[in-house]
Order: C-alpha cells, then sequence, then structure tokens
C-alpha cells in the first residue's frame, strides 16, 4: 500500500489535506523568516525542497504559485543567488540540494501515483526540469561505487545512506532501471518494499567522460562495473554555503577502490567545529597553498579546455583566487591509463613565491623512493604515485576523513559525529602528502601522475620529461605521451 498508492478516495483525500496544511506550515515559518531578517539554516533549505514538491504534484492548487514562490526563496537563501539560473530552475550544482526534494517527493509520489494523469517520468520538478531529468543527473555524477560528489558541501558517500534509498524507486518509476547497478543497492540492507521495485535483471550503466559546465564539474571515465576508472574534477564555481577553500580538487575511484579522497569535504554529521578547523582548510583537499596562504573563501574557477580525443580526455581549469600566482591545472585520462596532473603556477608580480602541494591518498605506504611511491589497499591493488619533486623523505600525515562510504551498509545509520573517535566504521585518517617548492619568478609546473593498477607483480612505472613533453612508461613501453605545455 505505501508504495503501489492508495486507491481509497476518502484515504486519498484526508492525506492530501494533510500534505496542504504542511505546505501552510512551511509558508507561515518562510513569511516569518523574512519578517525577522533571520539567516538561513538547512532546515528552511528542506522547507523550500518539500515546498516545491507539494507545488509540482498539485499544480491545480490554488496556492501553488505560493508554494513554488516561497519554496525557491528558501533555497536561494540558503544556497546563494548563484544557485538559481535566469529561467528560475534551481542549479544543477548541489544535488543534495535536489535531494533533499526528491526524498521528500517519493513519500507524495507514493500517495499519489495511483492517479492516472501524472505521467512521472515527465513530472516537471522546474520549468525546464523533470523527474527524469533529475534522476538522470544523479546517474551521470555517480561513481562506480555508488557515490554521490558533493564537494564544497560534503563529502561524497553512499547513494543509499539514509533516506536517499528512495532514489532506486524513483528511478524505477522515471523508466532508468540501470538506477539499481549504478547505486549498488543490492550491496545494503534496504527495507525490503524498496527491493519490491527492483527488477530481475537491471541493466548496467553506461559510465563515459562528461562536462557539466553550469557548475564547472568533469568526469573522466573509462572501463566498466565496479573496476571502472573514474576521476571527478572541480573547476567550476564555489557559491554554497559550506563553500571550501578548495579549487580545482578532484578524486579518483578505480578498481572498486577510492583511491585519491577529499578528506576536506566534511558529512553533514561532523560538528561544525570540526568543520570549520580541518575540514574548511585548503591543504584538506588534493590543493595548492601559496605562501603558505589558504586560498579566500567563494572564489570561482573557469574551464579553460576540455577535448575527448581518441579516448584521451584532457580537461584545463585555473582559479586566481591568490593575490600574485595563478593556478591552472590540467587532468590528462587515457583509457585503460593512468592519470596525469600538470599544474602550472605562474606569479603575477615578477617575484619568487612558495607552494604547498597536497595529495590526500587513501592507502597503505608499501614503498618510497625518489620520485615513485607505491601505496597498497588490498586484493593486489595499488596505486603509483610518479612526481619529480617526490623524495623518500617527503613529508606523511594523516587527515580526518569523513563519508568515505562503503563502511556502513546499514540504510541511514550514520556514523559517530564524534571528531576524535576516527575509528567508526564512517571515519578513516587518510594519509596525505605535502610537497614544498619554490616557485621562480619565471612561474613552475608540477608534473604528477596517478597509475591504479590491479596484478601480482610489481610494474616498473617511470616518468619522463624531454624535448618539452611528459612520457609515462611502463616497463619500458610508453603508455602516454603528451606536450608540458
Amino acid at each position: 500500500m505505501r508504495t503501489a498508492g492508495f486507491h481509497n478516495a476518502d484515504i486519498l483525500a484526508d492525506l492530501i489535506e494533510r500534505l496542504i496544511f504542511l505546505a501552510d506550515l512551511g509558508v507561515a515559518a518562510a513569511e516569518q523568516l523574512i519578517q525577522e531578517n533571520a539567516p538561513y539554516w538547512n532546515g528552511d533549505n528542506c522547507v523550500g525542497a518539500g515546498l516545491l514538491s507539494i507545488a509540482a504534484m498539485l499544480p491545480d492548487h490554488p496556492n501553488a504559485a505560493q508554494w513554488e514562490t516561497f519554496g525557491w526563496k528558501n533555497m536561494t537563501g540558503y544556497f546563494g543567488n548563484k544557485s538559481v539560473l535566469p529561467d528560475g530552475t534551481f542549479h544543477e550544482a548541489f544535488p543534495w540540494a535536489e535531494g533533499y526534494g526528491l526524498e521528500f517527493l517519493y513519500p507524495v509520489l507514493a500517495i499519489l501515483r495511483s492517479k492516472q494523469d501524472i505521467d512521472l517520468p515527465n513530472l516537471q520538478l522546474s520549468p525546464t526540469r523533470t523527474l527524469h531529468d533529475a534522476i538522470q543527473w544523479q546517474l551521470n555524477v555517480a561513481s562506480p561505487l555508488g557515490e554521490i560528489p558533493t564537494l564544497n558541501d560534503t563529502s561524497g558517500y553512499d547513494i543509499c545512506m539514509g533516506g536517499y534509498a528512495n532514489l532506486a524507486v524513483l528511478g524505477q518509476w522515471a523508466n532508468l532501471p540501470e538506477v539499481w547497478k549504478a547505486f549498488r543497492v543490492t550491496d545494503f540492507r534496504l527495507p525490503l518494499y524498496l527491493h519490491a521495485h527492483r527488477p530481475d535483471n537491471p541493466p548496467e550503466p553506461e559510465p563515459e567522460s562528461l562536462l557539466l559546465p553550469d557548475i564547472g564539474w568533469s568526469f573522466l571515465r573509462s572501463g566498466q562495473g565496479l573496476n571502472a576508472f573514474h576521476s571527478m574534477f572541480d573547476h567550476g564555481i564555489h557559491p554554497s554555503g559550506h563553500c571550501m577553500p578548495q579549487n580545482l580538487t578532484f578524486d579518483m575511484v578505480c578498481h572498486g577502490h577510492h583511491w585519491i579522497v577529499n578528506s576536506g569535504c566534511a558529512p553533514h554529521y561532523c560538528t561544525y567545529d570540526e568543520q570549520n578547523t580541518w575540514h574548511r582548510t585548503t591543504k584538506a583537499a588534493n590543493c595548492i597553498r601559496i605562501d603558505n596562504q589558504d586560498i579566500p573563501p567563494n572564489i570561482d574557477s573557469e574551464l579553460l579546455e576540455w577535448t575527448n580525443h581518441n579516448g584521451t580526455v584532457t580537461v584545463r581549469g585555473r582559479h586566481q583566487g591568490y593575490p600574485a600566482v595563478v593556478h591552472e591545472r590540467t587532468l590528462i585520462h587515457q583509457e585503460h591509463g593512468p592519470l596525469l596532473v600538470l599544474d602550472h603556477l605562474t606569479p603575477t608580480d615578477g617575484k619568487s613565491h612558495t607552494a604547498q602541494a597536497f595529495w590526500h591518498i587513501n592507502g597503505q605506504i608499501e614503498k618510497k623512493e625518489t620520485g615513485r611511491w607505491i601505496f597498497t589497499a588490498g586484493n593486489n591493488r595499488s596505486l603509483y604515485l610518479l612526481c619529480p619533486e617526490l623524495s623518500s623523505a617527503t613529508p606523511v600525515t594523516e587527515g580526518l576523513c569523513g563519508g568515505l562510504g562503503r563502511r556502513n551498509l546499514n540504510a541511514g545509520k550514520l556514523p559517530s559525529i564524534d571528531p576524535v573517535s576516527p575509528g567508526d566504521p564512517g571515519w578513516l585518517l587518510v594519509p596525505y602528502l605535502s610537497l614544498d617548492m619554490e616557485i621562480p619568478a619565471s612561474g613552475k609546473t608540477l608534473i604528477t601522475a596517478f597509475v591504479p593498477q590491479i596484478d601480482t607483480s610489481e610494474s616498473s612505472w617511470t616518468l619522463n620529461i624531454k624535448s618539452g613533453n611528459v612520457h609515462i612508461f611502463r616497463n619500458g613501453e610508453m603508455l602516454l605521451s603528451t606536450p608540458l605545455e
């Protein structure tokens, strides 16, 4: 009855009446916020999402326009004006903001879907966005582990954690059965009613490299299933109320393991003191500090290049948050090959500067050599870190990383909020390297390659720079070559 819809007209009418009552309460709360000029908090965003959902489901109600008006006002009041596009559509940049609405939308649809005039896949959530579009967006950004990224807000974690597990059912209703594989639903101990909707043989999603231009996220992908390669690169806007000083950061998943993590993305169940100390620093992500200063808050990046040629994806972004040094970062991924990262640091004041690059690698250090470190993660999985700046004495510290995912498989069972207890399944102390560099007045380029491998034998991976080109070799065979500039 909960998922099949209510066919009793009297019960249905009563439930709709209660939804309208909740909407009226939401409007009253929104009006009070405006009257008192109060700051917007997370709960106000949830109220806004709820109002938008009810307005989408009951568009003919005389108060629907008012619900929509206050819904958008609460959402933009919390996330900022940049979150709304010119046509009034909520920005695609915040999947969890939309997720609030989708979580609320599930019980509404479960109640009302028995109405024959509801076309669920084409249900308009905004003037330009349908339910199908919203679920497709989640599919587009999901990692091979079924994680949803939310840089500058909170850490990416399994989509089936908490009430978001209902997204799989919404995807089924939206004619996107691949949600069951993409979100790795069978890995979780979920309520039985969710699996009542699961098809016997859901299709595997077809991941591809893609660009989300409005927010400025790129996804570099190759391979299939849990062993697929996936890297998310943030080269876009940072308008969030949870904004982090972490421009041009990225992560990497391969062979079923989250190798490169953004420790700086704090989970919402972390305390705010913890967020404001460790998590909200530049060194807590895979970023570069200049002259021992963090990137200023709310600094946007810009995309300079995005190409996909013969299986090689190249993405180049830039931020100018530092007063005297421009940082330009290029990510290059060749199908079934390594991830190459080029960081161009260019002073604009004719002076030399110092820099620190940080790499957060979720693995055990197996070997340290000049120019090459090896990390392992069990099941014959290893990651080779190649960088001319690397030495056996490069400093390694541990940073608290929350919400890595795949650690608590009970839906709704979140880790402890105690920030000093990283032994909880949802927390992990992740090693991070700090590379100290001098930037001459003419500028400097940091060259780093990350090579995931699943094999029982150690390979001879090397990085070579010659005649203005970067070459990566495995056992003497050149697998990637690209110009340095």
